[in-house]
Parts: structure tokens; C-alpha cells; sequence
């Protein structure tokens, strides 16, 4: 019996490889289906969809290529000149070349207040300039001259104050109404400064002092209001006039009084920090209405990555200035903390002027955002130099009961000594030491730097309610 199954079994494995070796007439219907596999791969170009597509990632792709007039009365050098230039730079990078600006840079298409009445009447698109000129076309400008109103803040408080706060509503709504559209301030806590041939110490040696200022009422009433006797001079017959002794003073920021070379020609630097060095970049509204989407905010990136990267280094470039006037024989004299105050109350009738003529509100916005800038400011750093002292096993400052504005901020029960304290044991048990509890602290600090720090948030520090997330 055994031998039989064998037999089958045999049998069967001959067969099977029989049919194994046979020619390949049915594995021929096999291969129609590779074949007709072979398409899918193909077919892959379904995969090139997205590299068709991919343009359309690109917004600018579909956009006709516009051009841009940009005029800018800054010398040649200068920080107007060095922002109006990178913008370009930063405009055809972003766009990829479909959004061009042609530049006309050092007053080649005139001085700041032809350049705006141009670009108000359309000739031109862009200009970008200080304020004083801009106030026959936007009244509320004015408040940028209010003499002495930025001495005391420095830029990140400044820059606050123009850029997010009430007054930034308020100051673009002034740009509006003239058809102008203000993509940003350039300015790094510096000033215009006045240069002399004539010795000036104290309030009363600027009685009778010939001095050029800008054509602005307001800067001729300033000068005035200090006993100069100031005259409006067109800047390219500045420097003869100086050589010549038509003028014996002038006032301008140090790059300026630099590039021009006042140097040869004035003995005296005289840091008097009047007017806030500032430089708008506008643009014709019914012009930048007109544009694509993708443009405008091409522009206002442009503007904004400028800034970003010339502001950081406006005081440098100051510092760089003024060493290079000493340098050049000037001596350079420098005004006590009370100087600010003495001006001020010598200038009050400026103050009022200018109240009268744009309205308090604005005024009062400028003044009110950066006295609460500087706050913020002071009370972050406050809270920091606590934290800090806390985060190194110590505290550096008195913790007092009275929690008003004007004494240190009291110890925090919101959470921050918890923290601090995990951190600081993790710390004590590493060779890093308070490595973690410095991290917390630095990390409190951007916390802090973000938040409005006023009263309320005080009296939640003391009161141990919970801490409010940013909104």
C-alpha cells in the first residue's frame, strides 16, 4: 500500500513539473498586465503637478511688473539715504524683480517739501524724509517738533510709542486725510543737533546766535523762544553761507553735519538734542491703493526688514559721526539732565502753538504713550533684577507693603517663585549651577517686556490672583 501512494506521488510531481516547463503561452498573459503597469509609472506626471503648480505658491507670479518713482532728500550717506536704498534692495528680492523702484536719492528731484507736493500730485510714488516739511500737508505732524518731547526716552520706548499705541491710530489717520500713506518710522533715539562758531554753555548764550534752520514755523519759533535769531536757508547754500559768515550756526543729525562737512567750517558741537531725528517713508495713497496686495505687503515688508536692520545701529552710526567732528577740531559740549526741563519751560509757548493749531488729543498721546513706555519699561526691569536675586537664593531690592507705581514691585505670588525655585533646585543638583534659574529669568523677561504693566497687573502680583494670559 505504502508503495502505491509513493507511486501517486511521483506521478503527481512529474506532472507538475511538467506543466512548469511547458512554453510560455500563458505567461505571455502575464505580462500584458506589467505592460499595461508600465502607464502608472508613467502616469508619475501626475506627481509633476505640483511643479506646474508650484508658480502659483509664488504671489507675484500672475502680477504685471509695476515701477516705482522713490524721491529722497537725504545726503548722500546719510541714514534716510542708507534706509531708502535697502528698501530697494529688499523690494526686488521679495518680489523677485516684478516690483521696481526707480531711486533719485541726495535731493535730485528737489528738497523734502517739493518732493511731497510731487508725489502728492502723482509725479511721483514715494518719499521718504524728515517731518518738519511735512506739516503744510499733515498739520498733525506738528507734534513731532514739539522741542525737547523725545529727549528723555530711548528708542525702544520711542519706537513703542510711534508704533503701537494710541497715537499710531491717531497720527495715521492725519496721514489719510492728506491721500499719504506712512510705512514707518526710521529712528534710533538720536537727534538733530546744533552746530556754532560761537561758544554755547548755558540757556542765555544762545541769545542773538544766527542759526539756519529748516523753513518750519515751529523750528524758527523754537530758536526764538531760546533768544536766536533764526533764518530758513535752503540746505544745498548752507555750507557757503556758514563759510561766508552769513549764518554762524546750524542744526542737523551728526551724519548729515558729517557728510556735509560742517566740520571745516564750525568750531563747536552743542549737544543740545532738540528734535528727534526722525525719517518717515510715504507713499502716494490712491498710488498704493492701486497696487496688488502682494505689493503692499511686499512694501511694507520691505520698509519693515530695512528698519529692523539699520535702527539697531543708528546710534553707533551717531557715536561714529560725532568722533569724526572732535576728530576734526570740534569741541563737543554736553548739557546736564536738568538742560531738558530748563528748554522745555522756555519753549512752552511751542507747546501751546502747537496744541492750538493740530489739538490736544494727538498731543496728549504722544506725551501720555511714551511716559507709559518708559514705565513698562522701568517696572519690567524691576521685576526682573527682583526675580533675579530671588532665582540666586537672595533679594535685591526691599519688598514694601505700599505698592504704588513709585516704589519696588512687591514679592510676586503669581507663580514666579515656584518656578524659580523648581529651577533652581534642578540647578543646585547639577554642575551647571543656577543655569536653569537664569533661563527662567530671561524667559520672564520677554513675559514681562510684552505685557501692559500697569496697575492692575501690580496689584495681581500682590494679590495672588491668577496671571491674566497675554491677549
Amino acid at each position: 500500500m505504502k508503495k502505491l501512494i509513493a507511486l501517486a506521488l511521483t506521478f503527481t510531481m512529474i506532472a507538475t513539473f511538467a506543466a512548469c516547463s511547458q512554453p510560455a503561452g500563458p505567461a505571455a498573459t502575464v505580462a500584458p498586465p506589467a505592460e499595461t503597469a508600465a502607464p502608472a509609472k508613467t502616469a508619475a506626471p501626475a506627481s509633476a503637478v505640483p511643479e506646474t503648480a508650484a508658480p502659483a505658491s509664488d504671489p507675484y507670479a500672475d502680477l504685471e511688473p509695476v515701477e516705482l518713482i522713490y524721491g529722497n532728500g537725504a545726503a548722500l550717506g546719510a541714514a534716510g539715504d542708507l534706509w531708502g536704498n535697502m528698501f530697494c534692495e529688499n523690494v526686488k528680492r521679495i518680489t523677485n524683480g516684478k516690483l521696481t523702484i526707480s531711486y533719485f536719492g541726495n535731493s535730485q528731484l528737489g528738497v523734502d517739501s517739493e518732493l511731497q507736493q510731487q508725489m502728492l500730485a502723482g509725479d511721483i510714488d514715494i518719499v521718504s524724509c524728515q517731518p518738519a516739511q511735512t506739516t503744510s500737508f499733515v498739520p498733525e505732524v506738528a507734534v513731532f517738533d514739539l522741542p525737547m518731547a523725545f529727549a528723555k526716552y530711548n528708542a525702544a520706548t520711542i519706537d513703542k510709542a510711534l508704533n503701537d499705541s494710541s497715537f499710531t491710530k491717531l497720527i495715521n489717520e492725519g496721514y489719510a486725510k492728506a491721500n499719504i500713506v506712512c510705512l514707518g518710522f526710521l529712528q534710533g533715539a538720536t537727534f538733530r543737533e546744533m552746530t556754532s562758531n560761537k561758544e554755547i554753555r548755558k540757556l542765555e548764550d544762545f541769545a542773538g546766535v544766527k542759526i539756519r534752520t529748516m523753513d518750519s514755523k515751529y523750528h524758527l519759533m523754537f530758536w526764538q523762544a531760546l533768544g536766536a535769531n533764526p533764518t530758513p536757508l535752503a540746505f544745498t547754500e548752507l555750507y557757503m553761507s556758514l563759510q561766508q559768515g552769513v549764518v554762524e550756526a546750524q542744526e542737523n543729525a551728526n551724519d548729515t553735519n558729517v557728510k556735509s562737512q560742517f566740520f571745516e567750517v564750525q568750531k563747536y558741537l552743542v549737544n543740545t538734542h532738540h528734535i528727534l531725528y526722525l525719517n518717515q517713508f510715504l507713499v502716494n495713497k490712491e498710488k498704493f491703493d492701486s497696487l496688488a496686495p502682494a505689493y503692499q505687503d511686499a512694501m511694507r515688508q520691505a520698509v519693515a526688514e530695512a528698519t529692523a536692520s539699520l535702527a539697531p545701529d543708528m546710534e553707533k552710526i551717531d557715536s561714529e559721526n560725532k568722533a569724526v567732528m572732535i576728530e576734526n577740531k570740534m569741541e563737543s559740549i554736553e548739557f546736564e539732565p536738568s538742560f531738558i526741563d530748563e528748554v522745555i519751560a522756555k519753549a512752552d509757548g511751542v507747546y501751546t502753538a502747537i496744541r492750538s493749531e493740530i489739538g490736544s488729543e494727538i498731543v496728549d498721546a504722544l506725551i501720555n504713550e511714551l511716559k507709559a513706555a518708559a514705565e513698562r519699561k522701568r517696572n519690567a526691569s524691576r521685576c526682573v533684577r527682583y526675580l533675579l536675586g530671588r532665582s540666586m537664593g537672595r533679594c535685591p531690592m526691599p519688598r514694601p507693603r505700599d505698592t504704588s507705581l513709585g516704589n519696588p514691585i512687591p514679592r510676586p505670588t503669581c507663580g514666579h517663585d515656584s518656578l524659580l525655585n523648581a529651577h533652581r533646585r534642578r540647578g543646585e543638583r547639577s554642575k551647571e549651577g543656577y543655569k536653569y534659574g537664569f533661563t527662567t529669568i530671561l524667559q520672564l523677561y520677554r513675559w514681562e517686556m510684552g505685557r501692559t504693566l500697569d496697575r492692575n497687573v501690580l496689584s495681581e502680583h500682590q494679590s495672588g490672583r491668577p496671571r491674566r494670559r497675554d491677549r
